[in-house]
Parts: structure tokens; C-alpha cells; sequence
């Protein structure tokens, strides 16, 4: 027997990719519902705040710092060593930029190749909005570290350092530097 194109299963199967399952299904082509939206970035914004608040309010950072120094001898084992400091703050965060660049550069194709792939058409959204989430959240870090002026645990008093530790919404003593 001679097959000369897709089945009818296949080109409807195409067809609905191509114009978006919807509310229905995983992929749509369309921009993002008020519901998704709230689900997936109003919603655990609120509740990221709700709980930082909680755990900050209630002394759970500190609690959390103190377990983590005692379980180390109380000391920062992991401070300086090569493991830490290279491998896990400085390669991570060089794979972490090459993951995004990669996906921002699959979202650009997906977004020119639209036209032509249905494949394509159903990505566009759901990439942009990890190529956004992702650039939008370390951003968001970014600006938080620079305007919280904390300082890193193993930098106080309390686990060896030198500075004392000041509350994330208290004023720095004058003389005393930025946090770091």
C-alpha cells in the first residue's frame, strides 16, 4: 500500500497543535490566561514573600544558620574550598547563564519559525515565559542582595566573623560598610 501523506489522525492531531489546545490541554499558542498568570506568578510571589516574612519574623534564618554551623563543628567548613567556590558559585552560575542563553536562543527561533512549525508555535509562549521568569527572578535577587544590605552568616559575630548582625530592617551603625 502506498501512503502519500499524514493520516487524518496525524493532520488533525497537527492542526490542533497548531492552533493551541487551550484551557484543555498542555500547550497553547496563545498568551497567558488572568488564571495562569495568578497561578504562576502572582500566587507564589505572595506566598514566597508570606513565608521570607514568617521565617525572618520568627528567627528562622538564624535557627536554620545555627543548625547548619553546628552540624559543621562550628565552623564554615565550606567557605574557601574549591568545591564552593568555584564549582558551585562560579560554575553554576556560568551553566545557569548558558542554559538561559541557549533557551533564550531556542525561544527566538521558536518565535521566526512560528509560521512554519507547529511545533514551534506551541513553544513560543511556554519559552518566553521561562526565558522571562528566569531573567525576571535573578534580577529580582540581584536587586534584593543589593538593596537588603545583609550581611553572609559566616561574616558574624555569631559564627566566627567579625560584624554583628544587624535585623534586615534596621539602620547600620555609621562607619560600618554595605553588607555583603
Amino acid at each position: 500500500m502506498h501512503h502519500v501523506g499524514p493520516s487524518a489522525a496525524t493532520a488533525v492531531s497537527l492542526t490542533r497543535l497548531s492552533e493551541g489546545l487551550g484551557a484543555t490541554g498542555a500547550f497553547s499558542s496563545q498568551p497567558y490566561s488572568p488564571r495562569f498568570l495568578f497561578t504562576h506568578l502572582l500566587l507564589p510571589i505572595s506566598v514566597a514573600l508570606l513565608l521570607s516574612w514568617a521565617l525572618m519574623s520568627a528567627g528562622g534564618d538564624m535557627w536554620l544558620a545555627d543548625r547548619l554551623y553546628a552540624w559543621q563543628g562550628h565552623q564554615w567548613l565550606w567557605r574557601d574550598t574549591w568545591l564552593t567556590s568555584d564549582v558551585l558559585h562560579k560554575g553554576g552560575r556560568n551553566l545557569s547563564l548558558l542554559a538561559w542563553l541557549l533557551v533564550l536562543a531556542l525561544t527566538v527561533w521558536c518565535w521566526r519559525a512560528s509560521g512554519r512549525s507547529a511545533r514551534a508555535a506551541a513553544l513560543r509562549w511556554p519559552l518566553l515565559y521561562l526565558v522571562l521568569a528566569v531573567a525576571l527572578s535573578s534580577g529580582l535577587v540581584s536587586l534584593l542582595k543589593s538593596v537588603s544590605n545583609m550581611d553572609c552568616p559566616w561574616s558574624l559575630q555569631r559564627y566566627g566573623g567579625t560584624l554583628p548582625f544587624i535585623g534586615l530592617f534596621e539602620s547600620r551603625p555609621a562607619g560600618m560598610g554595605r553588607g555583603v
